[in-house]
């Protein structure tokens, strides 16, 4: 005899919890007298529904007796309904080889008889509806015009509704006998009738409360409500009637909420899910579909914090992004076709919705692509770092004035040569400020009004990025000489006395011409390769440039040629050189006198 032969049949909205975390903490829920006022019982837990059976007839009493049994699962508060089985376990009926042949588990006691659906469990994954299908056909003998089928994926179910109840008796008969479906291992049980019907395509303004006084007004086929579960993101909502005979009287009737009609469809609370009919058998995965991304944003997007985000943000929609060069696509994943309470309005808005979550991803960020060659990107690089960094390139202070104004000082570095080419320019376009610029701690101080020095402050980091530049190519003695050489002066005697509006920039090794445009830039260069000059002299006897007459001819040349340099060169064991570099006139000069 059955050890625990007292069965309470129990439903719950499970969604996606796993079948083995609501077995579990249902165990422990009714073997707690202190919760549930149950016992010992055992727990089964199939994909479509569960059974309670308890040792004693009194626990049982008990359990049924309390009101209201709720369960928390995954942060989730689940509420239990609770009904009474038959309690004679010797009624069930097991199929041979895997087949499992079991009577209906109602929704109420005593409405099983005449039921039109059959529930299928434990259908595999690799079992298509086109097999199942023809299975049903082959075992009722009848076509698929009197029946419908429909697949629960994410309860491994199905649902066979028969247009009429004797063959949906008859196909349970006949189950257990076929060889094909003890092959798969499945499952057959009858569904009794539900209290509970979804209803969608609700206007806004269908709160709980005109649901209610709605769906118990007997012209429209309703009766008392015993819960209403709103879902706004859907437009829908789960009415559940105390009677499940009312559940199927507003099925047979149309509905108009706020001049709006609905879609009313029986919901089956143990299946998470509302039934469809041959709607939910046209159901298809949405194509997926690309969108273009900048390459540099692509590549940005693949690194692994930005992809964990992306995915973090994609996964609840059940979509999938593959980042290649220059697109992104997008793509459904099977899950979709799982979701509990998916609706065919819902499988429809999955593009529109897996399209703004993208979009909202990729606002986050910004990206800006040019063409530059390798020297200037050098330089624009360290520029866009400075300006990107708010406190390291702009400090600023504010102090007040009498009469409520505001005075605002901004200063930036610049090097001499930028200053020296742009400050005719920045003091005609912002007259109302004052420029003052320090040499020697290569500054530029911006001060009056906060509107206005926040214009200049735009306006110096805008002529500053609009100069071309240009490395400068010339012999490498001369390149020597520049380098050391002042910089605002070269500018000043070699190329802006000679109308070049060019300036020259000596940062560490680089020498660069900064100008308004690559015309100017060439002449510059050969303004500065006309100028300068470098000569070399042999030395027979290298002891002569160790001896204190050339030291003191050094420096007497030094003296009376400062544009010019004399460079001693040469190795121990070979012959010494002298290298007067400079301006053409000074070099010749001095390389007269050695």
């Amino acid at each position: 005899m059955e050890e625990h032969p007292y069965p309470v049949t129990v439903l719950g909205e499970w969604g996606t919890i796993p079948p083995k975390t609501i077995k579990n903490k249902l165990q422990i829920y009714f073997q707690s007298k202190k919760k549930s006022g149950g016992g010992d019982c055992r727990v089964e837990c199939t994909g479509a529904g569960t059974t309670i059976r308890f040792k004693s007839e009194d626990v049982r009493k008990r359990v049924i007796a309390q009101e209201d049994h709720e369960l928390t699962v995954e942060n989730a508060n689940v509420k239990l309904q609770l009904f009474l089985c038959k309690e004679n376990p010797e009624d069930a009926v097991h199929g041979a080889e895997g087949g499992d042949i079991r009577p209906a588990e109602p929704g109420v006691p005593g409405e099983e008889e005449g039921s039109s659906a059959v529930l299928l469990e434990k259908v595999p994954e690799q079992l298509s509806r086109e097999t199942l299908t023809m299975m049903v056909e082959s075992i009722c003998n009848k076509c698929e015009e009197e029946f419908c089928l429909e697949m629960i994926q994410h309860r491994n179910a199905a649902v066979v509704t028969f247009s009429d109840p004797s063959v949906a008796a008859q196909f349970l008969t006949c189950c257990s006998g076929h060889g094909r479906f003890q092959q798969y291992g499945l499952g057959c049980r009858a569904l009794g009738p539900s209290c509970s019907v979804r209803v969608e395509g609700l206007p806004p303004q269908a709160g709980s409360e005109l649901l209610e006084m709605y769906f118990e007004m007997e012209r429209q086929g309703g009766g008392p409500v015993a819960d209403i579960a709103l879902i706004p993101e859907e437009q829908a909502a789960i009415i559940t009637f105390q009677d499940p005979r009312v559940a199927e009287a507003v099925l047979q009737r149309k509905h108009e909420i706020c001049r709006v009609e609905v879609s009313v469809f029986p919901f089956r609370p143990e299946l998470g899910t509302a039934l469809y009919g041959r709607a939910r058998s046209e159901w298809t995965l949405p194509e997926a579909f690309s969108q273009s991304l900048q390459p540099a944003l692509a590549r940005f997007l693949q690194q692994p914090g930005p992809l964990a985000d992306l995915t973090s943000r994609m996964r609840p929609l059940f979509c999938q992004v593959e980042l290649g060069p220059a697109r992104a696509e997008l793509r459904p994943t099977a899950g979709l076709l799982a979701r509990p309470g998916q609706t065919p309005g819902g499988m429809a808005a999955w593009r529109g919705a897996a399209t703004a979550a993208f979009s909202g991803v990729l606002a986050q960020y910004g990206c800006a692509e040019c063409s530059v060659s390798a020297p200037v990107w050098r330089e624009a690089e360290l520029q866009i770092r400075q300006a990107a960094d708010e406190r390291a390139r702009w400090r600023s202070c504010c102090r007040g004035r009498p009469g409520g104004t505001t005075a605002c000082r901004r200063r930036c570095s610049w090097l001499p040569a930028e200053f020296h080419l742009l400050q005719p320019g920045l003091a005609q376009a912002h007259p109302a400020l004052t420029l003052q610029y320090r040499a020697e701690a290569s500054c530029l101080r911006l001060q009056g009004l906060p509107s206005e020095v926040s214009r200049g402050k735009s306006g110096v980091l805008e002529r500053l990025l609009a100069l071309d530049r240009l490395p400068l190519q010339l012999e490498a003695g001369l390149e020597g000489f520049l380098r050391a050489a002042d910089g605002e002066r070269v500018t000043r005697d070699l190329l802006t006395s000679r109308g070049a509006g060019v300036a020259l920039r000596v940062d560490g090794p680089d020498l660069l011409l900064l100008g308004p445009s690559g015309g100017a830039l060439s002449r510059a260069q050969s303004l500065l390769t006309d100028a300068l000059g470098a000569r070399s002299l042999q030395a027979e006897d290298p002891a002569v440039l160790r001896s204190p007459q050339w030291a003191e001819l050094k420096s007497r040349l030094s003296a009376a040629h400062g544009a010019a340099r004399v460079r001693q060169g040469g190795r121990a064991g070979r012959r010494g050189r002298g290298r007067p570099r400079g301006r053409g006139a000074g070099v010749a000069d001095a390389l007269g006198r050695v």
